[in-house]
């Protein structure tokens, strides 16, 4: 949450609005319309990769903290060592 956080702060932060035109760029403003997700209704294109970028860290999550839980569960059960 974060990096969502930061990155969010930055890109829509008044302050910076010129920064595409001091670097001699189009407007790099992430609000013209996109497919949601490729699919679905039109929305401002930052909707849409917000939404790509929170799915890609939930299904990283459960991927990750699954095999993480079944091994912890296989470390508790295993006695104390003794010192």
């Amino acid at each position: 949450m974060i990096d969502i956080t930061i990155f969010f702060t930055v890109a829509f932060a008044p302050a910076l609005a010129g920064v595409d035109a001091l670097f001699g760029l189009a407007d790099g403003s992430l609000g013209f319309p996109a497919l949601w997700l490729g699919v679905g209704p039109e929305v401002p294109l930052w909707t849409s990769l917000a939404t790509g970028d929170f799915l890609v860290k939930f299904v990283a999550a459960l991927l990750l903290l699954a095999p993480y839980r079944a091994l912890m569960g296989r470390f508790k059960s295993l006695p104390a060592l003794a010192m």
